[in-house]
């Protein structure tokens, strides 16, 4: 089994209850293994607690979970919302958060750092003709509901395709828990404003957490203000600052971080998704993703083609995954080691979800393999599942299941997976190949 570097080895809380679908994950499940989805997937779990709708709770005593990170070891784990002793679950720590952030806001909030960024950011905000009515440390009222923020600073902003919008810009010191980043951004939502986050300095490594918080919902974009882009905003008669963004890699290496002082009038502004970015890092990413699969196209094409021949020609399925090897090496991925073995029944099984019969195996009918996978595969299971939605399979298995005895299994293993029976974890060994031979499926992996 192979440990997952973005959560504690050891977690308080090993599993979880999904409370939308009433399903059990282990912590691994939840957090991933890419990183800047772990930083959304934390936002997420935040924004749904703070909304009183808790995605997790704890499976042993069902108490709603948050997402955090140890300081030292930058790795994730579970901590219940709510400590009342009822769990032997142990996941406190010397002080609790409010304890703790009152204690590092009253230290820093009128830091002199923090006041000379809020004159650097009015400064800029006020050389720019654009921007009216900036305001430094004033109330934000809500007109409805009578509720208020008071930004560091605001300002209404004259975009170039003639609306406007009332941007709230906040000074972000690595004091601001991620509650808090999460209850301003749905305040400001719900206000039809912007939340636009500034920071005094971005480094490529060692940031501080409540830094990704931002940066990984922010589409991977950072935006620093100080006395440098000041001038330059001035000088310029435009509000500049300077923006810190990441590209994303063809060759799925860790992304590069680039920098660029830029006006203000350059950037994407998004107040459904609370997001102003200079760089569209996702829209990249699913760009060179979306190359990719036209890239190796042939390639699957010619694997499937072989894979369905080979019931009637004989060639062996070692063969034809050898090719399949060397062709997508030829586009210019090289995938691990060949996978061992049952690799070829978990594909097999797939392009017999795919096409609604009977590929690669010795049976007559679509619902005996899928007995097959339940049975004797336990762990590609959750696959071939993904497989029976994506491919709408389920009024084919129903027609089939004559004695009903696919209905009892389904409830059988539901009720397994349900009380967190191993056997059903998603076998990943072969997810870079079904990542290329199934997009379609991978997607809904991740």
């Amino acid at each position: 089994m192979h440990l997952n570097p973005l959560v504690v080895e050891v977690p308080e809380i090993p599993e979880v209850l999904s409370l939308g679908i009433s399903s059990y994950h282990t912590l691994s499940d939840v957090v991933g293994v890419d990183y800047d989805i772990a930083m959304q997937t934390r936002h997420r779990i935040k924004d749904a607690q703070l909304s009183g709708r808790p995605l997790y709770a704890c499976a042993e005593c069902c108490v709603p979970v948050t997402l955090l990170m140890h300081p030292e070891s930058r790795r994730l784990y579970f901590k219940h919302t709510l400590k009342d002793g009822r769990c032997s679950a142990v996941t406190r720590g010397a002080y609790d958060r409010d304890e703790i952030n009152a204690r590092k806001y009253n230290g820093a909030k009128e830091s002199q750092l923090h006041l000379s960024m809020k004159q650097h950011l009015a400064k800029s905000l006020v050389a720019d003709a654009r921007f009216s009515n900036v305001q430094v440390e004033q109330r934000w009222k809500g007109p409805v509901t009578g509720a208020w923020r008071k930004p560091d600073v605001q300002a209404v902003y004259s975009a170039p395709n003639g609306t406007s919008v009332r941007v709230a810009f906040e000074i972000q010191l690595s004091t601001t828990y991620l509650d808090v980043i999460v209850e301003r951004r749905r305040f400001y939502l719900e206000q039809e404003g912007l939340l636009f986050w500034v920071f005094a300095e971005f480094n490529e490594t060692g940031r501080k957490l409540t830094q990704d918080d931002v940066f990984y919902n922010n589409n991977q974009n950072a935006f620093i203000v100080n006395e440098a882009t000041s001038s330059e905003s001035v000088k310029a008669t435009s509000f500049h600052l300077e923006c810190i963004w990441a590209e994303p890699s063809a060759q799925g290496t860790e992304p590069t971080l680039k920098r660029a002082t830029i006006p203000f009038d350059t950037l994407v502004l998004d107040k459904i998704k609370q997001q102003a970015y200079f760089f569209d890092f996702y829209g990249q990413k699913e760009q060179l993703r979306l190359d990719e699969l036209r890239r190796l196209e042939p390639v699957r094409n010619v694997f499937e083609a072989a894979w369905i021949a080979a019931d009637t020609d004989n060639r062996p399925v070692n063969s034809i995954w050898q090719d399949f090897y060397r062709g997508v090496r030829a586009a210019g991925i090289r995938l691990p080691d060949y996978p061992k073995d049952p690799y070829h029944i978990i594909v097999s099984a797939l392009y017999t979800a795919k096409h609604g019969s009977v590929i690669g195996w010795g049976f007559k009918k679509f619902i005996e393999v899928a007995h097959r996978i339940a049975g004797g595969h336990p762990s590609l299971l959750p696959l071939f599942r993904i497989a029976l939605g994506v491919y709408k399979r389920g009024p084919q298995i129903q027609q089939e299941d004559k004695t009903g005895r696919w209905k009892r299994r389904v409830e059988e293993y539901k009720r397994a997976i349900a009380a967190g029976d191993p056997k059903y974890s998603h076998d990943g060994q072969y997810d870079e190949a079904i990542a290329i031979l199934f997009p379609e499926l991978f997607a809904r992996i991740n």
